[in-house]
């Protein structure tokens, strides 16, 4: 979860309500702190605001990679003004795992159209990536094609853009009701 020091008392309502159901959790701030509502300070290229989200996100992901890339197969991302049933993501991971097997490059969340016919993932709902999908993205995510020094607030938009650019195309996670 992405959040910063002005918005910590989040941090608390998700670790009571879904964050206690994911086998792991980091929240990724402004500041560290040592007791309820836990957070971790990741510094990032450029301001703190919200027109920098996609350096703050690269930062996240490359901290994910460092600490916790052998501890996981997936790693979720989003707002800290995100809820998520984790079981229904969990039912949704298997589901792809058992169609397409368990060694594929998985980068998911709602598609919203992009660029003349690529797809992108738009990220107020989160989207997850597997391991293979986070290497990818750490092994090139300083080639041009990701924008490796650009401020913007559209971390969505630029990290499917990025994957895109590597071979990776976002998946639809939203289901026939569009839930």
């Amino acid at each position: 979860v992405y959040t910063h020091q002005g918005n910590q008392e989040r941090l608390l309502g998700i670790e009571e309500t879904w964050g206690w159901h994911c086998d792991g959790f980091l929240a990724a701030s402004t500041i560290t702190t040592d007791s309820p509502p836990f957070a971790t300070d990741l510094p990032h290229l450029g301001p703190e605001e919200y027109r920098n989200m996609y350096q703050k996100t690269r930062s996240i992901l490359a901290y994910i990679y460092d600490h916790y890339f052998g501890k996981f197969e997936y790693f979720y991302l989003c707002g800290d003004d995100t809820h998520l049933i984790v079981e229904n993501l969990r039912l949704y991971l298997g589901e792809v795992e058992a169609k397409e097997g368990f060694n594929t490059t998985l980068f998911s969340g709602q598609l919203g159209l992009g660029v003349g016919d690529k797809h992108t993932i738009i990220g107020g709902g989160g989207y997850v990536l597997n391991r293979a999908a986070l290497e990818t993205f750490i092994l090139h995510k300083d080639a041009n094609d990701c924008w490796p020094y650009t401020f913007v607030a559209a971390e969505d938009r630029f990290l499917s853009n990025c994957l895109w650019s590597l071979g990776i195309k976002g998946r639809d996670a939203v289901d026939e009701l569009e839930a």
